[in-house]
């Protein structure tokens, strides 16, 4: 005869735990205990996260390799709320570059992808805009020199005050321009 030993009852508590039943459910082998909810109701819903905008307008680098982008935080439903969090910029499409060696004449083709091409982090309260500076790498600059105007795509990450976490995604054209303006 083959004796039970302490794994089982300890399995079925965990199994049980796992699909939603209450540990006593499990060892009373599931007839008596309390009912699960209604499968028709869904849970009761949080407060709803404030929303993040970024400005769509195309960004000017400068000739120091900075892009301004304006973002801005809008009300939802709860008062008081701000958006901190972090702007994240990649390269939308891929772009091949010549780059020179340094020390060499000869130039090679390099192909860049969907690089990460900036980072900035921001704290902004509801119904405020806010102007983020953020910094290209030297292969960035030099890319958008050679090109003229690329696509990028910007991915805000936020959490507002409530612990509720968002995304917002958009499409921004950086560009700099060949031809110093005429006054």
């Amino acid at each position: 005869m083959r004796r039970r030993g302490w794994k089982v009852p300890v399995l079925a508590v965990a199994l049980a735990s796992l699909a939603g039943a209450s540990p006593a459910m499990a060892q009373d082998g599931g007839g008596t205990g309390s009912e699960p909810p209604p499968a028709g109701q869904p849970p009761p819903a949080g407060p709803a996260p404030p929303d993040l905008i970024v400005s769509g307008r195309d960004v000017r680098m400068t000739r120091a390799g900075y892009g301004h982008f304006k973002i801005g935080c809008r009300q939802t439903s709860t008062p008081g709320e701000a958006c901190l969090g972090t702007l994240v910029l990649r390269l939308a499409e891929p772009v091949t570059i010549e780059v020179r060696k340094p020390g060499s004449n000869r130039t090679q083709k390099k192909r860049l992808g969907a690089i990460q091409v900036g980072t900035g982090q921001f704290q902004t309260s509801v119904d405020l805009a806010q102007t983020l500076t953020i910094r290209f790498p030297a292969v960035f600059q030099r890319a958008l020199r050679d090109v003229g105007a690329l696509s990028v795509q910007a991915i805000g990450t936020y959490v507002g005050k409530n612990g509720a976490a968002g995304t917002t995604k958009r499409f921004i054209t950086v560009y700099f321009p060949k031809k110093p303006p005429v006054v």
